[in-house]
């Protein structure tokens, strides 16, 4: 914003001079023969009119608003809510049918993390097998978390989402949502979990901080990014419902 009224004084430099000393010329010559304290507001918004009507053609001349720029705004849009939609799409489509083993896959996480040298090899398995399904969800649904849903939350009025974190806010409970700036950390560590992990018995030490980085109860990123995409989930059905009419049903 600071940016654009800076370009706009350095575009229209001369003309806002000379709106703002005939803005003083016609206040001066309208209130000095007889001031009329009554009618002042109506008196403020006659002097003004002139220079509103220059300051407008100033504007719309700053910004070259015309058929082509229209159209190009109007693409674009069409563009992003394509895309949107589309990513909205693949987001549901993957919580339908992998959150709930992606939830239940984390608990053995934790087991592999506190069995470490007594670990069955079942579970040592699930772990491994289960690396690459959870990096298939965060790729299907990352884009629609992180760039659809979290800015419309902390856009309808639920607050900051760090605060909704500890309980602050609007909310009286903890709500532990992932963040945006910690987008390519989790889609680093998961690549680390399908890509550098040996799955043996025991594990190395980088490889226990790396479990409990993304598993960790109380702050692990996998942790959050599900607890995130249960909500999301639930939003996108209620959505779902009431475009079909079962939400206004009594």
């Amino acid at each position: 914003m600071l940016h654009f009224l800076k370009e706009f004084w350095e575009e229209n430099r001369t003309v806002l001079i000379i709106l703002s000393v005939l803005t003083g010329v016609i206040a001066f010559v309208y209130w000095y023969p007889a001031l009329n304290a009554k009618g002042i507001l109506e008196d403020i918004s006659i002097v003004l009119a002139i220079p509103s009507i220059f300051l407008s053609f100033a504007v719309i001349n700053f910004l070259q608003v015309d058929k082509g720029n229209i159209e190009v705004y109007i693409n674009r849009m069409h563009a992003k809510d394509t895309l949107n939609k589309k990513y909205k799409s693949r987001a549901k489509e993957a919580l339908d049918d992998m959150f709930s083993e992606m939830e239940t896959l984390v608990p053995g996480y934790l087991k592999y993390l506190n069995n470490n040298g007594n670990n069955a090899s079942s579970n040592i398995k699930n772990c491994k097998e289960g690396a690459s399904k959870l990096n298939s969800f965060y790729c299907e649904t990352s884009y629609y978390i992180f760039y659809s849903y979290l800015p419309t939350v902390a856009s309808e009025g639920l607050g900051d989402l760090e605060k909704l974190s500890k309980g602050e806010g609007n909310s009286s409970l903890p709500i532990n949502f992932i963040s945006l700036q910690e987008k390519e950390e989790i889609k680093a560590k998961l690549g680390e979990l399908c890509h550098t992990m040996a799955w043996e018995n025991k594990l190395k030490d980088r490889e226990k901080e790396l479990i409990k980085c993304l598993f960790d109860e109380e702050s692990g990123l996998m942790r959050k990014y599900l607890d995130t995409c249960f909500c999301a989930y639930a939003k996108l059905k209620e959505d779902e419902e009431i475009g079909s009419g079962k939400g206004h049903e009594v």
